[in-house]
This record gives C-alpha cells, sequence and structure tokens, in this order.
C-alpha cells in the first residue's frame, strides 16, 4: 500500500495560479503507472482559467 501525507508533499504555485500538491507521481515515485494524483487549491475570488491566454478555446466554436 502507497500512503503519503498531503501536507509532507511540497506546494507549488501552478501556471494557472492554483497551489498544487503532487500525491503521486508513477516514475518519480518507483511506480509502474501512467497518471498522476494532485490535490489543487484555488483560493476564494481566485480563477484558473485565464481567457486571454487561450487561443482558440473548443467551446467557444460550439456558442
Amino acid at each position: 500500500m502507497f500512503v503519503r501525507n498531503l501536507y509532507d508533499c511540497d506546494e507549488i504555485v501552478a501556471g494557472d495560479n492554483c497551489l498544487l500538491r503532487e500525491l503521486l507521481h508513477g516514475p518519480k515515485d518507483g511506480l509502474e503507472l501512467g497518471y498522476s494524483i494532485a490535490h489543487a487549491i484555488v483560493k476564494p475570488g481566485d480563477t484558473t482559467f485565464n481567457a486571454s491566454r487561450v487561443k482558440n478555446p473548443p467551446w467557444l466554436s460550439a456558442l
């Protein structure tokens, strides 16, 4: 069983401005997995979506 405490993981500010803690990353943790698991926090009033950085959002063509 793989056990990790959230608060033992380093916290970074991700490219979309959320606070991110990576709980599980297969290759970094010596596990043969094709995915990772992370915990993200978006502070009240903040957003992780910046429309000015998206040139052609897929949902825009559906409007």
